[in-house]
C-alpha cells in the first residue's frame, strides 16, 4: 500500500489523488508529467484539464498533476465526473496546500496523501469495521483514537478517522442515490468533531457523539 507522496507519485495504485502539501517541488516529479500550475484554479482550468485528459498520448502512460492554491467551487464541480471516472492509463493528482479548501464530493473521489504522513485510503475497509461495531465497542474505539492522540501530542489520527467517515458517508449517500436516507446526525457529529479540532480543542464527548449515530 502507498503511503507517502513520492511513492503514489512514481507507484500509483489509484488513478486520482489529492496531495496535501505546501512544497509539491520537493518532489520527484517524473518527466513527460503535464502540469497546471495556477494560484487560483478556476473553471476554464478545469475545463482544459478535462480537454487534456482526454487527448491520445499513444497510449502511455499520462501524471497529470494540478497545483493550486486555491480551486473554486464551480472548477471543483467541473471536475468531479473526471476524478470518478479517470481515462485509461491516466493517473491525476490534485496538490493544494489544505483539504479545506475542497468539496467533500471531490475528496470522496480520491485517495488521499499528506505532506505530514496522513493518508487516507479511499477504499475505507477499517471505517467499514468501525461502522459494523455496536455502540460499546464505538465507544471503545473512540477511546483508543483520543487516548493516542493525547500521547502523540497531535490529532492527526483523529482527522484521518473523522475523514474516511466522511468518505464512507458520500459514497454510501451516491451508492443510494433515491432512496430516503437519516444521515443529518452522522454529518453533524463529524462537522461538531471537526470544528473542535480546527480550534485545537480535543473535546471526547464530543467525538463519542458518533459512537451513537453511524
Amino acid at each position: 500500500m502507498n503511503t507517502d507522496i513520492q511513492s503514489v507519485i512514481d507507484s500509483p495504485k489509484d488513478s486520482a489523488y489529492i496531495i496535501i502539501s505546501k512544497n509539491l517541488e520537493n518532489y520527484s516529479i517524473p518527466d513527460g508529467s503535464i502540469t497546471f500550475e495556477k494560484d487560483n484554479f478556476l473553471i476554464d482550468d478545469s475545463r482544459n484539464l478535462v480537454k487534456t485528459s482526454i487527448q491520445s498520448f499513444n497510449n502511455e502512460i499520462k501524471r497529470i498533476f494540478v497545483k493550486t492554491k486555491q480551486i473554486n467551487m464551480y472548477a471543483q464541480n467541473a471536475i468531479l465526473k473526471l476524478f470518478e471516472d479517470v481515462p485509461e492509463n491516466t493517473f491525476l493528482y490534485l496538490s493544494v496546500p489544505t483539504k479545506e479548501i475542497l468539496l467533500n464530493t471531490l475528496v470522496s473521489r480520491c485517495t488521499v496523501v499528506d505532506d505530514e504522513m496522513k493518508y487516507v485510503n479511499k477504499s475505507g475497509d477499517e471505517i467499514i469495521d468501525f461502522i459494523k461495531l455496536n455502540s460499546a465497542n464505538k465507544l471503545e474505539y473512540i477511546e483508543k483514537i483520543y487516548q493516542t492522540s493525547k500521547e502523540l501530542g497531535h490529532r492527526d489520527n483523529i482527522r484521518n478517522f473523522l475523514d474516511g467517515l466522511e468518505i464512507y458517508l458520500h459514497q454510501t449517500i451516491e451508492n443510494k442515490a433515491g432512496q430516503e436516507n437519516n444521515n443529518e446526525g452522522f454529518f453533524n457529529a463529524i462537522y461538531q468533531s471537526r470544528t473542535m479540532l480546527n480550534k485545537s480543542i480535543m473535546n471526547k464527548n464530543i467525538l463519542s457523539q458518533i459512537a451513537f449515530v453511524c
